[in-house]
């Protein structure tokens, strides 16, 4: 069986030979997952089940992953140890007004690594964003 992706039409193009090799049969197959929404959806749920963690658990072991990290840990010495601090800090609700879901630790000044905010997911990326900008 032989199939090719056509990234235009969006759709797959299945070609099967019969046994005998001498007839082929071509079929259009919609793409899976048109809406985002719902592939972000089964993406999500893919990573938390029991076989993507496994999958995630094995690339975080190959040298190149391993090796990065280490460079970056060995470049950024003050956001390893802030983040080291921050994860013995109990989380709390969001520290803006109005808010109530539980807070991600955000760490303003890295040299200075007990002092962290509490920001739900949200907030955290709209600061870090803003800061980005």
């Amino acid at each position: 069986m032989f199939i090719r992706f056509e990234h235009r039409t969006r759709s797959f193009t299945i070609q099967e030979v019969s046994p005998n090799g001498e007839t082929a049969f071509f079929s259009e197959v919609p793409m899976p997952y048109k809406d985002i929404e719902k592939r972000r959806e089964c993406q999500r749920n893919y990573q938390r089940s029991k076989k993507g963690r496994a999958t995630a658990k094995r690339s975080r072991a190959l040298p190149k992953y391993r090796a990065a990290q280490k460079r970056y840990e060995q470049a950024n010495p003050e956001k390893k140890s802030a983040h080291y601090f921050a994860k013995r800090i109990p989380r709390v609700e969001c520290s803006v007004e109005g808010c109530i879901e539980l807070g991600e630790r955000h760490h303003p000044d890295y040299s200075k690594p007990l002092e962290v905010e509490s920001l739900c997911r949200q907030h955290h990326a709209d600061l870090i964003n803003e800061v980005a900008c």
